[in-house]
């Protein structure tokens, strides 16, 4: 017998369509953060190289979930031996500065966040790639045809064109 761990997702190729390629910063933990505060559950770090009136913090976190299965609609009877789970945390907080090169007197602060949570069950079938996978399908979801849909999220649609 051999396990197979499966997602459970296709995705139908589309002609003339080519995936969206993103280039990741190397974040230079070591050199440009330092620990701003830390409990057994959460850690903030800030970024030393920011300058003072544009502050970036990098929040992570991590607790326990009692029943991951609880609200997921799944057959208990199919479930893994274990019903607990994780919550694991990760949040950027930057300021953007606004300035104009003709006036300077004009500047504006825009105070902006993102974060993503990731939920799953305490078992060995979840590994490292099943994680990673995870994550560059969610922000797959954020792209239709190969072109950034943000700019209509960002307005309240919700629904994408194609549907």
């Amino acid at each position: 017998m051999s396990i197979i761990v499966s997602t459970g997702c296709t995705d139908t190729v589309q002609a003339g369509v080519t995936a969206p390629t993103k280039n990741l910063p190397v974040i230079n933990y070591d050199k440009d953060f330092r620990v701003k505060s830390t409990s057994s559950k959460e850690t903030v770090l800030i970024n030393t190289s920011s300058p003072l009136d544009q502050v970036e913090t990098v929040r992570f976190g991590f607790s326990e979930i009692a029943n991951i299965y609880a609200k997921s609609g799944l057959n208990l009877d199919q479930v893994s031996g274990s019903v607990k789970g994780i919550n694991v945390l990760a949040q950027l907080t930057e300021t953007i500065k606004v300035t104009d090169s003709a006036n300077a007197a004009f500047v504006q602060y825009l105070p902006i966040s993102a974060h993503l949570v990731i939920k799953a069950p305490q078992s060995g079938y979840i590994t490292p790639d099943v994680l990673d996978t995870l994550l560059t399908r969610l922000i797959g979801t954020l792209y239709e045809n190969g072109v950034s849909i943000l700019p209509a999220l960002s307005k309240g649609v919700l629904t994408p064109k194609s549907l």
